[in-house]
């Protein structure tokens, strides 16, 4: 995941949900009782089965990934200034690009 020229960001997490509904956190990613100013925000890592939580508490990552796959989930960035979301964007898979050249 990346952003650019965040302030005061509290959390960044996975939530369950439509593009059309505030859902619950099923993973959190980045968490914070004092609120920090991120010019770049570049989160890379691995979820497990023990990461999740809420509505996922009980599920494994493959059910993640297949929430994932269904367009039900979403990432959320909140801030102080908006503590419902600053930026937010539905998940999706994406099929690895062949970076290789075609033969002709």
């Amino acid at each position: 995941m990346y952003a650019e020229d965040l302030a005061n960001v509290k959390h960044i997490g996975i939530h369950q949900g439509d593009s059309d509904e505030h859902g619950k956190v099923v993973v959190s990613l980045f968490e914070t009782k004092n609120p920090v100013g991120v010019p770049i925000v570049d989160l890379a890592g691995n979820i497990t089965n023990e990461d999740l939580k809420g509505p996922m508490t009980d599920a494994t990552i493959n059910d993640l990934v297949g929430n994932m796959t269904e367009g039900n989930d979403y990432v959320n960035i909140q801030t102080s200034d908006f503590p419902l979301g600053e930026i937010r964007g539905q998940l999706s898979l994406q099929e690895e690009e062949d970076d290789e050249e075609p033969n002709n």
